[in-house]
């Protein structure tokens, strides 16, 4: 089902019982686990007639290894948003090369 006009109202529920923290009301909604698991994600939408319509899905969240040897590196202040998230994306794939 896809809403053009984006009124429909949407509620996502992360699975972790974090309280508000692990629901969302927004179409594109995002999350992050804080340890790992098997969550239950659901999503449930509603349209102006009134139909409602759910699914829900498991996911599993591992645990980020921690980087060893010489792989351990310090993230240094790059002086804004943009240039800070591209630096720290650089370490982290240089720490767990594919």
């Amino acid at each position: 089902m896809t809403f053009v006009d984006g009124t429909a109202p949407v509620s996502w529920d992360f699975g972790d019982n974090l309280g508000p923290y692990s629901k969302a009301e927004i179409l594109k909604a995002t999350h992050v686990c804080l340890t790992a698991g098997t969550y239950t994600v659901s999503l449930t939408v509603n349209d102006a007639a009134g139909a409602v319509a759910s699914t829900s899905t498991s996911i599993t969240v591992s645990d980020f290894p921690a980087a060893t040897g010489g792989n351990i590196v310090t993230a240094v202040k790059q002086g804004s948003p943009l240039p800070n998230s591209t630096h720290v994306a650089a370490l982290v794939n240089n720490a767990y090369p594919r």
